[in-house]
């Protein structure tokens, strides 16, 4: 439903007394059992806004904002498309995905299990979810599982919600239809109000991360970028295929629990015995982990010192249940790190800038060593390795919260660089030596002594692409450049006293040239390359610190976000308001990854004034859809001479982002 397109009809702060009967309804459903939840991000005198949209297509919902996220929506009207299929158009106020995740970060995994006081539970393939989250309904042969609210049989027109074989946190919510009420073999089952990547959530989920203010991933590592990834692969019957060998209602009944069994991982403990068989080989565990490293590190991040690259690896040790894997090099054959690194020449380069100093230059994710790891380890990363990580990071913040410490977190711009993202098209071998430094006599000579066409190498290369995801620096691609020209005898060095020598664009570089012109300058040659074959993007790099009591702790993050097109600039102006008070505004620093929640807070202390984010679009009628519109922070009074060093020391922002002449 809000996959349409739509208008904002109305909007309206709601009174004490409705505010608190709507509150009362998750309240009264949750019980005493899980209020201490609902009370960390929906307090009683929490300010609420109605927001209603009125779809093309006819429908109409309204949603309920509390501290900038909805946490509920109640239908007033379907779309055209349901006429018919449920006895009521409308649907009462029912809880958000967002009311569930901030639910989730408080329990952890347990909390899951309480969605079935809210409504039923189907569970479908992961590929399922793409056609979702692309504005599909579900329909009956894509349900492998249902759980029925309480045990009881639910009606037509009844809340469902939806997860991914093997999880339990939804990513869309729906309504049941006659067909799945009657258990039907085919037609249309769920009918989709709410899901994962629809408008409202895109609407709200910086805001939503913002107020998380978590150094760790607010969204399970299911939730993928289009589609919600299942952590089963057993054995499933779908309800269909179950119900055409049983007629009556009891045997139903028990078809339908057979396929929830069904769901259940069964493989666990095997696959469990069969990793630990894997890592007990020599150096199992330090390759898994060098790997897992390798995996999260692009080119850009390169050099990088030892001594910031032996913490990632140790870190990244497996995780399995009652195993304790952890890597201490003092116990190994090895002793330390850089011999164990310079025994793994093929997947990682170290160099020695200066007597003891080494440096990881160059990283090959296209190495036989990574591509094994894929192979093993495939479903133990999914279904245990990174769930366990993501435990582990949830369980530190609960600690904190438990300790009756006031955590929070500091945010600083650590460094903003231009790299190259290889554009879609042909030229892919061009682009792999520009990339890699990889070209076809080397892939032989890689082939182990054994004799391979080209034809057949490129071939077996065709599924090792992953460099097309990276980002390359401009020093790293011209380098290649050069160094492919000179090994090849491509340079023209005769033209060398009257400027830069010549190239032959001839073997991987024809694609570079023209009919009229295949000499051309290594200069003409690099900027032809950045404007055929790349495209520019801005890599952000963020420090987060987290900070308990005032006091920064060890617990830091550096995060690599990256923005195509112009940087957005960061303004800061003042405006005149009622009574000829002065208020200044700062917008745009959600762009930049900042939370403006814990800034509100950290600003409304440090000036001594108000402070309070602010969404202008509350104030826009006729925005295009898709338009993103950058918050604000308001404070009371003149603080732009301030905010400049403090946006600009503090935050780490470049002068050249940050715009104090006003809008």
């Amino acid at each position: 439903m809000f996959h349409k397109k739509h208008l904002i009809k109305e909007q309206v702060v709601l009174g004490k007394k409705e505010s608190k009967r709507l509150r009362d309804v998750p309240a009264a459903v949750l019980g005493k059992e899980y209020l201490d939840s609902l009370e960390s991000f929906w307090k009683k005198s929490d300010t609420i806004t109605r927001i209603t949209w009125e779809f093309s297509t006819g429908g109409l919902t309204a949603f309920y904002v509390v501290n900038g996220i909805p946490l509920m929506f109640s239908v007033i009207s379907l779309p055209g498309d349901s006429h018919g299929m449920f006895p009521r158009k409308d649907v009462a106020a029912t809880p958000t995905l967002f009311f569930f995740l901030l639910m989730r970060n408080y329990y952890k995994k347990e909390v899951m299990e309480m969605i079935s006081l809210f409504g039923a539970t189907v569970w479908c393939r992961g590929a399922t979810s793409q056609y979702i989250l692309s504005g599909a309904h579900l329909m009956m042969p894509g349900i492998v599982g249902i759980k029925e609210e309480n045990s009881k049989t639910f009606q037509m027109g009844e809340t469902v919600f939806i997860c991914s074989i093997g999880t339990l946190c939804p990513y869309a919510i729906g309504l049941s239809t006659e067909r799945l009420a009657n258990r039907a073999t085919s037609g249309k089952g769920v009918y989709i109000l709410h899901c994962y990547k629809d408008l409202l959530w895109d609407s709200y989920f910086v805001v939503f991360n913002a107020f998380c203010g978590s150094l760790y991933p607010v969204l399970p590592s299911t939730f993928q970028a289009n589609e919600v990834v299942e952590l089963a692969t057993p054995k499933l019957n779908t309800v269909n295929a179950v119900l055409e060998e049983k007629d009556d209602q009891e045997t139903m009944e028990n078809a339908t629990d057979e396929v929830v069994r069904d769901c259940v991982p069964s493989n666990r403990d095997i696959l469990i015995q069969t990793t630990l068989n894997i890592l007990e080989l020599e150096d199992g565990i330090i390759d898994f982990a060098l790997c897992e490293t390798i995996r999260a590190l692009s080119q850009s991040m390169l050099p990088m010192p030892l001594t910031e690259f032996s913490p990632l690896l140790i870190s990244n040790y497996p995780r399995i249940p009652g195993a304790k894997l952890q890597i201490d090099f003092k116990r190994t054959t090895y002793k330390k790190l850089l011999p164990y690194l310079l025994m793994r020449p093929d997947l990682v380069t170290i160099s020695e800038e200066k007597k003891g100093n080494h440096f990881v230059i160059r990283i090959n994710k296209s190495s036989e060593l990574l591509r094994q790891h894929r192979r093993n380890y495939a479903e133990f990363l999914q279904t245990i390795h990174e769930p366990a990580k993501e435990e582990e990071a949830l369980e530190a913040e609960q600690q904190v919260l438990r300790d009756g410490a006031k955590g929070g977190f500091k945010r600083r711009i650590v460094s903003i660089e231009t790299l190259y993202s290889p554009k879609n098209g042909g030229a892919i071998e061009l682009k792999r030596m520009l990339c890699t430094g990889l070209y076809m006599d080397q892939l032989e000579q890689r082939s182990l002594g054994e004799t391979h066409s080209q034809s057949s190498l490129l071939a077996y290369n065709e599924d090792n692409n992953d460099f097309l995801d990276e980002l390359y620096s401009r020093k790293h691609l011209c380098d290649n450049l050069r160094k492919y020209a000179k090994t090849r005898g491509l340079l023209d060095t005769e033209g060398k006293l009257h400027g830069p020598p010549f190239v032959q664009l001839k073997d991987i570089l024809l694609p570079l040239a023209s009919k009229l012109d295949e000499h051309m300058r290594i200069t003409e040659v690099e900027e032809l390359v950045f404007e055929r074959l790349f495209s520019p993007v801005h890599q952000i790099a963020m420090e987060t610190i987290q900070v308990i009591n005032g006091a920064a702790t060890s617990v830091t993050l550096i995060t690599k976000t990256t923005k195509r097109g112009k940087l957005p600039k960061v303004l800061v102006f003042t405006e005149k308001r009622q009574g000829n008070k002065i208020v200044t505004i700062v917008r745009g620093l959600d762009a930049y990854g900042f939370d403006l929640t814990s800034l509100a807070a950290q600003w409304k202390h440090q000036f001594s004034t108000f402070c309070t984010v602010y969404d202008p679009s509350k104030e826009m009628t006729n925005v295009k859809q898709g338009t993103r519109i950058p918050l604000e922070l308001q404070l009371g009074g003149d603080w732009v001479s301030k905010l400049k060093v403090v946006l600009g020391d503090e935050f780490g922002l470049p002068q050249h982002t940050l715009n104090f002449s006003g809008k």
